[in-house]
């Protein structure tokens, strides 16, 4: 049971508070648990003086419980403070737990009081101590304490009277409790003239207490007070001097508290415990003194597993002051040894170590001291003899600091400072896309350690890691990515083993980054480098081709690369070349699947295979199901050495061919054996990625897998759900590795996938081929525009298998439809990089099924029209026009001019002339393109609807919003009855509706329109998308028309950037965004960087996009430069780009808008001239075009009204739009 004690004193500056935390650490060093309740509110608190022993902060409910808070706040009238601090002495001890209370004791009520003395007494502390306040109000605290306590030390120095106030209140105290308490007496003193003082007035303050020590028996002071000698050190902190006193045994210091702490205890403590010099000096070092002192250096044993925990703590205890050894210097006497123990326990390596340091110091006989650090929650194992524990394992950064920092006398900085060293092993990593961890995962510590020399935290650096296939370079670099995924802010995995897998990595990474570290901009990682404090490590896996390394990233700033690849390239940093396993890791390896295996057996196999990795793993499977299934462990052996003996490899990749021929071989002799061998042939052809599970769990794997199955066929009768059974089997021998996590898939090593291929005759081969690829094909949705939202996920999974099938090379129509499909879907959902890649594929289709089946291929002309459309969302208006010329001309020629291929090429060639600039080209093209999808398709038809969409864009690129947004409503309408909210191209439309409701002059409404739209596009696509930054550019340019130019500065930047990620500061799109930025700053007056965003828009679009000078877009940029140098007062210059500009346009029309606001601009150079009374002339003739050509209500019509009415110009810009 608890012990309640009472620290008071008559009056202020008694020493109370500072002889409290001497005996609590005094009792916490001889093993007791003591909470200190610390109510006084002057300064120093009990925390000032222990604060060098922190350990810990905690809950205030989890260390006390619920009922003993709510007790206390009864008492108290209020909480206490809502954490508990806890300290702790570096050396195996008890603990000081203080809570502060703030308010002042109030008068007790016996049963809420009562109810509280009996919630302390059920802790599990020893010793509860409180610092109670000086009574000013004698009721309130000598009531409290008697309600509480057993017993009451009081604290008074010697001055004439102050004893006989204490007596006063220990007589108060004793009225009012309702039980006996013992009281005890301390005296303390003020250096040596007043401790003689102190000795010679004893008899006196006994004498005041002797009423109250009458019937005391317990807790007796052999001369009725202890006596506190006062020790001077040289320091201005609170101090706990008893702590800091040199070990002595003249010690009056310590002889007082032991007299103190055995009254107390009732003498279950009789002395201040003794320490070693070494913990001594430690200690006086904790508490500032001794500062010109070096600590002994820290001797620190770590295995690979336990390297990251072991840079950390290298950094923490450097930082402090304390150097850190691999190794003991020879001269050294006082050993500071720490080893660390990860989950595995102890490793016998480090034990070795340990023992060769503790053999070489017992011969030189050095003071020696050992220190286990357990960063692991799962370990069973005993600490070393001698050795103390101090866990580090499930505990914040903090808590584990304090308590390293704490053992070792060190005081660091008060919060974690980033030096650019390891970061804490428990921390989260912002952004961690990695394949899941390997837990069988053995050796390579070697390789490991090197590995981590040389990508040292906060350093640019890349790496090699080489070797011939199946040697582990994957799984190791998996392996090095997990163990130290805590020291980046984002670890990303990128598949490199062709072009097109790394490019849409890298697009996946460019999210990430842009999403979680909030990096924007084409060169992600160059963006990541530009702040230091960003670290990140990219893993480039199975970049064998040059050409893909090539195209990668380095490192840069504090980033780190590794290159997982068979071939040593110039440009990818130094090489780690992997070898074959050690023999221990073999059988350790061998070991982890067949734990009966003895180490002769495991040795015996691992050499037969020689040590190859993936031969090792795989054998180990084999073993272990052979053992499963009822075989003797050494008659398996004996088996599969013979086995292997048969025909001996004569080089190591044949131990690859020779043991998957095996469990090939195995797997056959049952049905559901059979099976698995033919899904683990399917999967040969795919992706090393991993395939997902729900792909092949869907009907047309499924039924391709039933169809070649045969007389197996029995066993998939149940449904797709049984292909589980066939994964499961194919996991437990190894070919296939099965993830049912997130995202379920199924991978196969690349050297299986390839010996698969190669054990299966050409015929048969080329079979399974063909059977794969027309399940992939039945797969695909059948029409990516009627599909769009449900096929995402479908065109996504399909897209890694495109190259890595053989589908290129696919004769089979349902094959080639999949691949004209598959590069639509590369178009509606790519960015820059799809699109490029989708061009290159599409390029070499185009070659090869030219010479194979002719010009005139349906297929062909198709597959024509999606690169048509590739080159025009890259920008590239004169290439798709081009193609969709030479298109249109055979499709017209062979299937008529209203079939509806021929109608949606002709809608891509509207598009084209759209870009071009050739506006109402493009009108008559979608009027005859949608009149022809209506009669052939009918009104409801996604073809015919995305043809109205066109016809709406041509209108309000012709000058004519009105009727772009009549038929954009009903369009919309449709699309909503038809399609749902659900559907991204409703939104498209409503996104346009917005637009030509602005172009009117309904800002409110347009302002309405793109808010709806932006609200589900983000519910239906979250992530960063084409028609979200279509939606986000039109909402910017309204804000400017409303006069809210810095919300759309802000906006338009945000975009700007946006689009500049993901199409290249060169897209037409992205120039367009900037022309609006520039527009924004000029009327925000910022004109220097206006001219520099229109002066790189001009650039783009003339030299980037290829337009000629006589492009509208091209003269709307000079028309924004030149209103920008006007402002900035260049009237000449400016005069000619708005004269150059209003000529120009006037192709478009006399009544185009954008024709009469060059006139506008132009009237006001007039003015700029000094020739006010015709420019207001060259407005009232503008204001009488603007109400005929667009109406009374247009924007332009209402401003040109408001320069007449008030004289000035009127902000007018021209944006350019999407086409």
């Amino acid at each position: 049971m608890s012990t309640v004690v009472a620290f008071l004193s008559p009056g202020v500056g008694a020493g109370q508070t500072g002889t409290l935390a001497n005996l609590a650490v005094v009792l916490a060093g001889s093993g007791r648990r003591v909470l200190v309740i610390d109510w006084v509110p002057d300064l120093p608190r009990t925390s000032a003086y222990l604060r060098p022993l922190l350990a810990d902060y905690l809950p205030l409910d989890e260390v006390l419980g619920s009922r003993l808070v709510a007790a206390l706040a009864a008492n108290l009238g209020q909480l206490p403070d809502a954490s508990v601090e806890r300290y702790a002495l570096s050396e195996p001890s008890g603990v000081v737990d203080v809570l502060k209370v703030d308010a002042h004791p109030a008068p007790q009520n016996g049963s809420t009081a009562d109810r509280l003395r009996e919630l302390l007494l059920g802790t599990d502390y020893d010793e509860i101590l409180i610092d109670a306040p000086t009574p000013t109000h004698h009721d309130a605290v000598p009531a409290a304490m008697a309600a509480l306590c057993d017993v009451v030390v009081f604290c008074f120095p010697v001055r004439p009277g102050v004893p006989q106030k204490a007596a006063e209140l220990g007589q108060a105290v004793r009225r009012r409790s309702p039980r006996h308490v013992d009281f005890v007496l301390v005296v303390t003193v003020h250096g040596e003239q007043s401790f003689y003082q102190a000795e010679h007035t004893l008899g006196p303050i006994r004498a005041s207490f002797a009423d109250l020590l009458l019937d005391q028996r317990r807790r007796l002071v052999p001369r009725g007070a202890v006596a506190i000698p006062y020790v001077e050190f040289s320091s201005f902190q609170p101090l706990l001097t008893v702590l800091v006193e040199r070990p002595s045994p003249e010690s009056r210091l310590h002889s007082a508290y032991g007299e103190l702490v055995a009254a107390v205890t009732d003498q279950a403590v009789v002395a201040v415990p003794r320490v070693t010099p070494l913990v001594a000096s430690r200690r006086r070092r904790l508490f500032g003194l001794d500062q010109g002192v070096e600590p002994p250096p820290l001797v620190l044993l770590h295995d690979s597993r336990g390297r990251a925990w072991a840079d950390w703590i290298r950094g923490q205890v450097e930082v402090a002051g304390m150097r850190v050894l691999a190794a003991p210097e020879d001269d050294q006497e006082v050993l500071q040894i720490a080893y660390v123990e990860t989950d595995g326990g102890p490793d016998p390596r480090v034990h070795a170590a340990l023992d060769e340091v503790l053999a070489g110091a017992a011969g030189r006989d050095a003071v020696v001291e050992v220190t286990r650090l357990l960063v692991t929650s799962d370990s069973d194992s005993e600490a070393e003899d001698e050795a103390f524990t101090l866990s580090l394992a499930d505990i914040s950064e903090m808590r584990a600091r304090l308590r390293l920092l704490n053992r070792f006398g060190l005081v660091g900085p008060d919060e974690a400072i980033d030096l650019g060293g390891s970061r804490y092993p428990g921390s989260n990593t912002r952004v961690r896309v990695l394949p899941p961890r390997n837990q069988d995962f053995v050796g390579r510590d070697r390789e490991l350690e090197h590995l981590r020399d040389r990508l040292r935290p906060g350093q640019s650096a890349q790496v090699q890691v080489t070797g011939p296939p199946g040697i582990g370079k994957s799984e190791f670099a998996r392996e090095f990515a997990h163990r130290f995924a805590h020291d980046y802010d984002l670890v990303h995995w990128v598949a490199a083993h062709d072009q097109e897998a790394l490019s849409d990595d890298m697009g996946n990474l460019t999210a990430r980054v842009r999403e979680v570290v909030g990096v924007r901009g084409g060169d992600v990682l160059g963006a990541l480098a530009a702040d230091p404090a960003n670290r990140w490590l990219v893993v480039y896996d199975n970049a064998d081709d040059p050409a893909v390394i090539d195209s990668m990233a380095g490192a840069v700033g504090a980033g780190h690369v590794i290159v997982t690849t068979t071939r040593l390239h110039p440009l990818a940093g130094e090489e780690l070349t992997l070898t074959e396993l050690s023999s221990g890791e073999s059988t350790l390896l061998l070991s982890r699947h067949v734990r009966a295996l003895s180490a002769e057996e495991a040795r015996s196999v691992a050499d037969a295979v020689r040590h190859q990795p993936l031969a090792v793993e795989l054998v180990g499977a084999w073993l272990s199901q052979v053992v499963q299934t009822g075989g003797e462990t050494a008659w398996a052996v004996r088996e599969l050495l013979g086995k292997l003996a048969d025909e001996p490899p004569d080089h190591e990749a044949a131990v690859d061919e020779q043991v998957v021929g095996l469990l090939v071989t195995t797997l056959r002799t049952t049905a559901l054996g059979r099976v698995t061998v033919l899904l683990a042939e399917m999967c040969a052809f795919l992706s090393p990625e991993g395939a997902d599970i729900r792909m092949l769990r869907a009907s047309a794997v499924w039924q391709a897998l039933v169809a070649a199955a045969g007389d197996d066929a029995a066993l998939l009768e149940g449904g797709a759900d049984e292909l589980d059974l066939v994964l499961w089997m194919g996991a437990r021998y190894g070919l296939l590795d099965v993830d049912w996590g997130r995202r379920p898939l199924v991978r196969m090593h690349r050297v299986v996938q390839a010996v698969l291929r190669d054990l299966m005759p050409e015929e048969e081969r080329a079979e399974r081929r063909r059977q794969l690829l027309a399940a992939l094909a039945a797969y695909a949705p059948s029409d990516v525009d009627n599909d769009y939202t449900s096929g995402v996920r479908r065109y996504a999974e399909l897209q890694k298998h495109v190259v890595f099938s053989g589908a290129l090379e696919s004769s089979d129509d349902r094959v080639r439809r999949w691949l004209v499909s598959q590069v639509r879907h590369t178009y509606h959902d790519g960015n820059t990089g799809r699109w490029r890649v989708a061009l290159d594929v599409a390029g070499r289709l185009i070659e090869r099924w030219s010479a194979e089946f002719g010009q005139d291929d349906g297929l062909l002309l198709r597959l024509r029209g999606q690169v048509a459309n590739l080159h025009r969302i890259l920008g590239d208006n004169h290439s798709a026009l081009a193609l969709d010329d030479a298109v249109l001309a055979r499709q017209r020629r062979l299937l008529s001019p209203s079939h509806p291929q021929a109608l949606i090429t002709a809608r891509g060639r509207a598009a084209d002339l759209r870009g071009l600039g050739q506006f109402a080209e493009a009108v008559l093209e979608d009027q005859v393109t949608y009149t022809g999808l209506r009669r052939s398709l009918g009104e409801d038809h996604p073809h015919t609807r995305t043809a109205a969409n066109n016809l709406a864009l041509s209108h309000y690129l012709a000058g004519e919003p009105s009727a772009a947004l009549r038929v954009e409503r009903d369009n919309y309408n449709r699309r909503m009855r038809l399609f749902g909210p659900n559907e991204l191209q409703t939104w498209w439309s409503m996104c346009s509706i917005g637009t030509y409701l602005r172009e009117l002059g309904r800002f409110e409404d347009a302002l309405e329109a793109l808010r709806s739209a932006r609200e589900h596009v983000l519910s239906l696509r979250p992530e960063t998308n084409l028609l979200e930054l279509r939606i986000r550019w039109n909402q910017a340019i309204t804000y400017r028309q409303t006069g809210r130019v810095s919300v759309a500065a802000d906006r338009n930047r945000e975009t700007l950037a946006d689009y500049a990620e993901w199409l290249g500061p060169e897209h037409p799109w992205t120039l367009g965004c900037r022309l609006s930025l520039a527009h924004d700053l000029r009327r925000l007056g910022v004109l220097e960087s206006a001219a520099r965003h229109a002066t790189a828009c001009l650039a783009g679009f003339t030299g980037d996009v290829g337009l000629d000078g006589h492009h509208p877009f091209v003269v709307v940029c000079r028309l924004a430069l030149g209103r920008i140098r006007l402002d900035e007062g260049d009237v000449e210059t400016a005069e000619e780009l708005l004269r150059d500009g209003r000529d120009e346009l006037a192709q478009l029309g006399q009544a185009h808008p954008w024709t009469l606001a060059a006139r506008y601009h132009q009237t006001a150079v007039v003015r700029a001239q000094g020739d006010p009374e015709r420019g207001r002339a060259l407005v009232a003739e503008l204001h009488e075009d603007c109400v005929e050509y667009l109406g009374p209500s247009h924007p332009y019509t209402g401003i040109t009204r408001r320069d007449l009415e008030d004289g000035a110009p009127q902000p007018l810009d021209i944006d350019v739009p999407q086409t």
